[in-house]
């Protein structure tokens, strides 16, 4: 079997699944915040402000000894760990359905295994287009500017910047777009590597627990924030190189493609239960 045809079947019975439209959803609720906010502040913003509100992200807990800075980002993990929680089940549960024939005829593990990385790269592009495209529709019913740049002031405002700052639509969607992409797909990655040594259910809680300690520790190597817009050096001096961000998340994803490549072809198949 050739490789088109995994990524076929992969395509057709991986991705396209109407549950990940439940991202319109996690992607509903900070958007109707950011036009409340709007609506309060008088300003009509940019669907880059809608963005930028959704993938805000939280300052580095700097002080725990004070229950007040306790907290954590609800509506952040949700749209991040809402992926994770999607894409849970499909790897193992296609190897113990239909998945065991396409493996026979394909005769290759490797192919096999990759036809699901590029599964788990298309279904967190779907997720991640279908939630922004929530913003963008919530963006245009409030009458916001659809362009790719953020208001300045607004940025100043939500983001509690100690200086103002212009970014370039560039640098905007790097922040905005690019990064939380990467990152939602680096994480997922590493979910559906860990799933082959260990229960599915563990491999979900310690990806969560990945996103919770991103909250907490404002690092590269954290993965987690590069889908923070407030933790990038393109707003604080103090913040994380979104260049450098980009490059770990791309090695942390070639890492886990290979390991759990090796991982695959050493596993035993037919002892795996759904």
């Amino acid at each position: 079997m050739k490789l088109f045809n995994l990524f076929r079947h992969d395509l057709t019975n991986g991705v396209l699944r109407w549950r990940y439209f439940a991202a319109a959803g996690l992607f509903l609720f900070p958007s109707l915040q950011m036009a409340n906010l709007l609506l309060l502040l008088e300003e009509t913003g940019t669907w880059m402000d809608f963005l930028f509100y959704a993938f805000q992200g939280l300052e580095p807990m700097v002080n725990l000894s004070s229950l007040k800075r306790v907290q954590l980002p609800i509506s952040w993990l949700l749209m991040i760990g809402g992926c994770l929680f999607l894409n849970l089940d499909y790897l193992l549960h296609d190897l113990t359905s239909a998945g065991q024939q396409v493996l026979v005829r394909c005769n290759s593990r490797k192919a096999w295994y990759l036809s699901k990385c590029f599964w788990n790269t298309a279904s967190c592009l779907v997720y991640f287009l279908i939630g922004i495209g929530t913003t963008l529709i919530v963006a245009l019913l409030t009458g916001a500017e659809i362009v790719l740049t953020d208001t300045p002031t607004i940025t100043f405002d939500l983001l509690m910047l100690q200086n103002p700052v212009t970014l370039t639509s560039v640098q905007a969607v790097c922040i905005a777009l690019l990064l939380p992409l990467l990152t939602l797909v680096t994480i997922n990655q590493i979910q559906m590597t860990l799933s082959l040594y260990v229960k599915p259910i563990l491999s979900f809680l310690i990806c969560i627990s990945l996103l919770v300690i991103a909250v907490y520790v404002s690092t590269p190597f954290a993965v987690g924030n590069g889908a923070m817009v407030i933790r990038s050096g393109y707003l604080s001096e103090s913040g994380i190189d979104p260049g450098f961000t980009c490059a770990v998340c791309v090695v942390i994803y070639l890492a886990c493609v290979v390991l759990g490549t090796v991982r695959f072809q050493h596993t035993d198949i037919l002892g795996i239960e759904e």
